[in-house]
Parts: C-alpha cells; structure tokens; sequence
C-alpha cells in the first residue's frame, strides 16, 4: 500500500454495509461481503489519486465508507476485488493507520498488494456513473 498523494480528511464512522474480518489461514470462499453502489458522493472528495498516481474516481453513498476491513493480523499480500455483473465498479482503500490511500476502477476491480499490517481499512465501493446502483460481493484472497 502506497502513500496518499493528495487527500482531504473524512469523517466515515459508520459503515453502509457489513464488516469483513479477516485472520490467518482464513477460509477465501467465505471471505466475502456484500453491499450495492449508488449515490453521487465524488470518491474523489477522498482522494484524488493514490500512491501510485491512479485517479480515486467513482461516486458512492455519501463520504460513510461502505465497509470496514478488520485486519486480526499481518498478511504478506491479500488481494480485495468487486465481483459484479456490471462495467465500471470502483474500489478505494484507507488505512486508518497510515492514511494509505489506494484506487482501481473496471469491471473486476481489484487491489493486490503486500505487506497488508493487521489494523482496520476503510473501503469505498463505488460506481463510474453517479447514482447507477450496481450489487456487488467484495471478496477477499491470500495470494501465496
């Protein structure tokens, strides 16, 4: 996870949708949660790129993040990606404890990285069309 280039502060106490907890060895065929997109919350107002210059763009349900991603302890690399019957989902990534901000949009988006430290995540998924709602299942994988 990269560094936040240009960010603005929010305030996301609440999740729109249910909590994923994840620990070792967990089991990635139920390393899921499911939420819906919609809303015309500019995902930008969050970040406008992230560490590796990728563009933060999309639009959700308001600045409350969609997901909480509880982290019980280090992962060497895990993967997060949207699976939807639609184009253009959106999936953004805050590290409550780096303020690491990462983004990636398209059909499948998804987010690969290593050295994931155990802590909590807040994770935006969104829509490229302001408002469109598209249902999703957000799923989690270790990568080896």
């Amino acid at each position: 996870m990269g560094l936040s280039l240009l960010s603005l502060p929010v305030l996301a106490q609440q999740a729109n949708f249910s909590t994923l907890t994840l620990e070792k060895g967990f089991d990635s065929s139920k390393a899921f949660v499911m939420g819906y997109t919609g809303g015309t919350f500019s995902l930008a107002n969050i970040a406008k790129v992230d560490s590796q210059n990728r563009p933060c763009i999309g639009y959700g349900a308001a600045a409350n993040r969609d997901h909480l991603l509880v982290l019980k302890s280090d992962f060497p690399k895990l993967k997060l990606l949207v699976e939807s019957d639609e184009h253009g989902t959106t999936l953004l990534i805050k590290d409550n404890k780096t303020k690491t901000i990462s983004c990636v949009f398209g059909k499948a988006a998804q987010i690969q990285a290593e050295n994931w430290a155990s802590g909590e995540y807040e994770v935006w998924v969104g829509s490229i069309d302001p408002g469109k709602r598209i249902a999703y299942r957000l799923k989690a994988e270790s990568v080896y």
